[in-house]
């Protein structure tokens, strides 16, 4: 009788898990596409491009467009809630390269940074 209990909880302790695992990862993939749109925007700006005024409003659908387009999203799925459950080495993969990204944005942003307080050192030297 105990065992019948017990394996009764198991089955719902196990049942709730999975339940908030799968809210976790919708949660994570959420923040994973507005993380990427972000980047986007600027990887755009240091080009000296405009940036797309449909990744600054948040807009769901350039997202995935761009994800798909870039192929940088994890293929063949969005990234987005509602997508297909992703083996846990497409999500390492695909957050190992958006730190690449990252990466090379702050080198920018820092050299930018660095060209600035020079050219202000400049000005007031002279």
């Amino acid at each position: 009788m105990f065992k019948e209990e017990l394996r009764s909880l198991e089955s719902h302790n196990s049942t709730a898990n999975k339940e908030l695992q799968q809210n976790i990862m919708i949660q994570l993939s959420y923040c994973f596409s507005e993380l990427r749109a972000l980047v986007q925007i600027c990887t755009q700006r240091l080009r000296g491009q405009d940036p797309d005024i449909s990744l600054l409003l948040g807009l769901e659908d350039s997202v995935k467009q761009d994800q798909s387009s870039s192929g940088a999203g994890v293929r063949g799925t969005d990234t987005r809630a509602g997508s297909k459950s992703l083996p846990l080495s497409q999500w390492l993969s695909t957050i190992k390269e958006m730190r690449k990204e990252m990466t090379t944005i702050r080198t920018h942003i820092c050299n930018k940074y660095a060209e600035d307080m020079g050219d202000n050192m400049t000005c007031a030297t002279q």
